[in-house]
């Protein structure tokens, strides 16, 4: 799988091996297509900004 388009590499297309080293532990080898591939475009906003906080009720006195 290429790391930067998420599409699979044929045994006919060429590769190249990036490695990525990690501060704290192994790291990691990821696989990008030769030349150039499309990018997976990446999320820039929230869908529902916190749809997970619900505010309190006021207190009864």
């Amino acid at each position: 799988m290429c790391a930067r388009c998420d599409e699979p590499i044929t045994p006919e297309q060429g590769y190249d091996v990036v490695r990525n080293d990690g501060a704290s532990g192994a790291g990691a080898e990821m696989y990008w297509h030769k030349g150039y591939c499309k990018p997976v475009p990446h999320q820039t906003s929230q869908v529902e900004p916190y749809s997970w906080y619900q505010p309190r009720p006021p207190r009864r006195r």
